[in-house]
This record gives structure tokens, C-alpha cells and sequence, in this order.
């Protein structure tokens, strides 16, 4: 199968906690774009959620055009 592909990875380092996580005051934040199919998202998540130095994840999936080969949704007009 497909790997997903990291697009870019941004480390903002340790910051503080908006609030205390698992007694901890401070954590280190990454932001991770890749580039993957829908369905290995659920896996990824999995993943992060085992992992015992993970304290909190996020996953905000962007729209994308589509594809080649898909068809792209008809505009709505204002009536709809």
C-alpha cells in the first residue's frame, strides 16, 4: 500500500500547558502535514494514542481538490 508522505513537519518546541496534562506543566509541540489516504488516518491516531509520550493529538484534515480521475462536486447556486 500507499505510505503517507510527510509534507512538513514544524517543531515549535517546549511551551507551557494550558493546563496541566498527567501532572505535567509543559509539553513539546510539533505540527505534522502529511499526505495520506483517509483511511490510514484512524491508524496514525491509534498509533499516537498508544504512545505513552503523547499527552494530547490533533487531527485537522484540510479539503483537498480532488483527484485526477474523481469528479468534483457541482458548485450549488445561491437558490439551493
Amino acid at each position: 500500500g500507499e505510505e503517507p508522505a510527510a509534507i512538513a513537519v514544524t517543531h515549535w518546541g517546549k511551551r507551557k500547558l494550558a493546563y496541566p496534562i498527567q501532572k505535567k506543566e509543559q509539553g513539546t509541540y510539533v505540527i505534522l502535514h502529511h499526505d495520506s489516504e483517509p483511511h490510514r488516518l484512524a491508524e496514525f491516531e491509534r498509533i499516537a494514542r498508544l504512545d505513552e509520550q503523547v499527552l494530547r493529538q490533533l487531527t485537522v484534515v484540510n479539503p483537498v481538490e480532488p483527484r485526477a480521475g474523481r469528479r468534483a462536486a457541482a458548485p450549488r447556486s445561491e437558490e439551493e
